[in-house]
């Protein structure tokens, strides 16, 4: 049976080959699969649009790229002009430096009530 592919997936997966054939020493799925610890036949797996890779997954890519996770899943042309006219660090000031907050995964927490002016003193 064949696998459906959904479009994030499709759009991680011509960003992320874009990006490894930029960086040879990150070219090739066992280069990256080392570099990440992530393994090899899921690396494959991520460039054929077949799986929908974990927030751990996806931010160790991002990490070893220096981008945002955002960047991985902006549309391909936007990401590939971006790539070729500014290199990887036009990423960078399209999203500011990634935080080592940001690229351990965490988010600011906000009490709702309070921001909404709800709560109570």
């Amino acid at each position: 049976m064949a696998k459906l592919k959904h479009a994030a997936n499709e759009l991680l997966s011509q960003n992320l080959q874009l990006l490894m054939k930029l960086r040879p020493e990150l070219g090739s799925q066992m280069q990256l699969a080392k570099k990440t610890g992530i393994s090899q036949s899921t690396i494959g797996r991520i460039l054929r649009g077949e799986v929908t890779p974990s927030v751990d997954a996806i931010m160790s890519i991002a990490r070893e790229f220096d981008v945002s996770l955002s960047d991985l899943y902006q549309p391909h042309e936007i990401f590939a002009d971006l790539v070729k006219t500014e290199g990887q660090s036009g990423l960078k000031r399209l999203h500011g430096p990634i935080s080592e907050a940001r690229q351990r995964g965490l988010v600011p927490m906000a009490d709702w009530k309070k921001a909404a002016g709800l709560a109570s003193p």
